[in-house]
């Protein structure tokens, strides 16, 4: 992969880590891992999915991703996916997603390697690609504003969490930053109160 796609997380550091380690979020997310993972997709679909969601709120997506299964059933391919620009401008993507999505198209394999060369997708479209498809152990989604909401709720703050304070606080997960992203991507606000609360979760408590 090239150097400006390079993921380096950061090792632990001398950082407060005695309130997130109390959270054990790995143990949680274990636990509730059938209400928070997707089921199997394909990798091209999984790589419109975050191209689609990116900066849209969850009932925004659910609305772009219904109509497009409506219309070409629940597994997204290459070869089905064959909308127009002016059709998809129609459901509110921005030209830039727009264009993400017609270069992933081309792409041979779907792979994180090649998805870093579409540079509009940026590093996020990477991160979050290497984590939903499960490609490795430590990647933490810092950028994504779901994940910080939850985070600053966790972590009792008024105001949402910077990406910055969210990397440093990620450093006491190192081994699971993965799988406890996949988890707050997924988690609702009411899923990060009950947590605080010490209360059991369901699946209500996670995005559809």
């Amino acid at each position: 992969m090239p150097d400006d796609c390079d993921i380096f997380e950061g090792d632990n550091t001398n950082i407060n880590s005695e309130h997130a380690l109390s959270l054990d979020l790995f143990s949680i997310s274990n636990k509730y891992k059938k209400y928070w993972k997707f089921p199997d997709r394909s990798d091209f679909h999984q790589a419109i999915y975050i191209t689609i969601s990116k900066g849209l709120n969850n009932d925004q997506t659910n609305q772009i991703m219904q109509k497009i299964t409506n219309s070409i059933g629940k597994e997204i391919t290459p070869e089905k996916f064959s909308f127009t620009d002016k059709k998809m401008k129609e459901w509110g993507l921005s030209n830039e997603k727009i264009q993400i999505i017609k270069k992933i198209k081309e792409l041979q394999e779907i792979t994180s390697s090649n998805l870093c060369k579409i540079k509009e997708g940026g590093i996020y479209l990477v991160k979050a690609f290497k984590i939903l498809q499960e490609e490795d152990d430590d990647t933490f989604l810092m950028d994504d504003y779901n994940i910080r909401k939850n985070m600053s709720i966790l972590f009792v703050k008024n105001k949402l969490m910077t990406t910055q304070e969210a990397r440093d606080i990620s450093k006491v997960w190192q081994g699971h930053r993965s799988q406890i992203s996949y988890f707050l991507y997924r988690l609702k606000e009411s899923g990060a109160i009950k947590i605080l609360d010490e209360e059991e979760l369901d699946e209500k408590d996670f995005l559809n």
